[in-house]
């Protein structure tokens, strides 16, 4: 069931202010499936004058970062069959329906990030040394846009992600929520299905082969982004143009 039908899908989004002017709510909200925003009461207020979501959900921050991020898991409403989390920097571009099939196939769909290499993520080395794994080349999963289906084993991936940012990440001062789901992975041994950067492209000058479906950046979309005679060779976007 895509995007575009009433389904039992759920679109959620980071503890952020959609401001107006934002363009985000104008391209999720005629989809046609719930959208929910999860932000601090201040940010509440300010949210619901947008009128574009169908439910804003009040928590009390924990961290003031991106950890907070990790504590999904424990914030998603029960009656629906399948989420997209999205970070407050994306966009909707076209039909992201291959993204919610895959997560109901094999539990987590994600795309790897631009700085893919998890041992090279900031000094990560370090921090994979002290939980146990060996850095071996392993790739980077990007966070700002998961695909999931919360059945037993995800649960158990997610609240892993949790817990490593609650004892790993807090107490050093690592705001980066990122490598830890990808750490969480490694730990339990999960194989997420791997989506292309089409669902998650960052506009820092990757391939763009095909309709960009997600796009994440702080930088507006280009008005000719999905404007090609053929896929390839491949088109470039470097901070929106």
């Amino acid at each position: 069931m895509g995007l575009r039908e009433k389904s039992d899908h759920l679109a959620l989004l980071g503890a952020v202010i959609c401001r107006p002017g934002d363009r985000k709510p104008q391209t999720a909200a005629p989809l046609g499936i719930d959208l929910v925003l999860f932000t601090n009461e201040v940010g509440a207020r300010q949210a619901r004058s947008a009128m574009a979501f169908t439910s804003i959900v009040p928590i009390r921050l924990r961290y003031a970062n991106n950890l907070e991020k990790s504590r999904l898991i424990d914030l998603i409403p029960a009656d629906y069959e399948s989420f997209l989390y999205l970070d407050c920097d994306t966009r909707i571009i076209d039909d992201a329906t291959f993204g919610f099939a895959m997560a109901e196939r094999h539990g987590i769909a994600v795309a790897p990030a631009p700085n893919y290499h998890l041992a090279e993520y900031f000094g990560f080395g370090e921090v994979m040394a002290r939980a146990g794994i060996e850095p071996a080349d392993q790739i980077v999963y990007n966070a700002g846009v998961i695909f999931f289906r919360p059945d037993r084993i995800v649960r158990r991936v997610m609240e892993r992600w949790r817990d490593l940012c609650a004892t790993l990440a807090a107490p050093a001062g690592f705001d980066h929520d990122q490598p830890f789901l990808t750490l969480a992975f490694e730990q339990l041994g999960f194989l997420p299905y791997v989506l292309t950067p089409l669902y998650n492209y960052r506009s820092l000058g990757e391939h763009a082969v095909g309709n960009v479906r997600i796009w994440h950046s702080h930088y507006p979309p280009p008005v000719d982004l999905n404007v090609f005679d053929t896929a390839w060779p491949a088109r470039r976007f470097v901070d929106g143009r």
